[in-house]
């Protein structure tokens, strides 16, 4: 009975050791659990900065962009011409404010572009022209085109502002 007894008495002495290494490995665990969600809620708290930062430079980039384009209008459905060049994109789109436009040839000759060309790839088959983007010098040029769009109704003529793509999705 006896040697029972200090059987009992050495396995309840090896319990109570395994109970106190499993107290500390939990204490320990929970420490690290406790660290943890504290570097996730800072994580959190970095990742929600930054991208307030992020939302707040691409909102700068596309007001940037935005001013940047002003002064450009997009020109649809001018006819265009095999291998044409910047220049002719020029001299097509002032004989478009002339004839489509119904603009003064002394209106027309105080204009002032900077560039213009063609959008995108050509066509394959090239039965549609690509549209002219021109960029004027000043934005009362552009604002006295626009005035005159009135008379492409109608017509398969256009003309649109050039605004950033965020923009259009927004309006759209």
């Amino acid at each position: 009975m006896k040697e029972k007894q200090n059987q009992l008495e050495k396995e309840n002495g090896s319990l109570k050791e395994s109970l106190e290494f499993a107290h500390g490995s939990i204490k320990t665990l929970t420490e690290r659990v406790d660290a943890q969600e504290k570097m996730t809620t800072e994580f959190k708290k970095d990742v929600n900065d930054l991208t307030r930062s992020v939302n707040s430079e691409k909102e700068c980039a596309v007001k940037l962009e935005s001013h940047s384009r002003r002064n450009n209008l997009i020109f649809y459905g001018i006819p265009e011409e095999t291998n044409e060049s910047s220049a002719k994109s020029e001299s097509l789109l002032y004989s478009f404010l002339e004839e489509n436009l119904k603009m003064e040839e002394e209106d027309i000759d105080g204009i002032s572009v900077e560039r213009a060309h063609r959008l995108g790839k050509r066509n394959a088959n090239g039965d549609k022209p690509r549209p002219i983007i021109a960029k004027f010098s000043f934005h009362k040029d552009k604002e006295l085109i626009l005035s005159n769009a009135r008379f492409l109704a109608g017509s398969d003529f256009g003309i649109s502002q050039d605004f950033p793509r965020e923009i259009v999705q927004i309006y759209t």
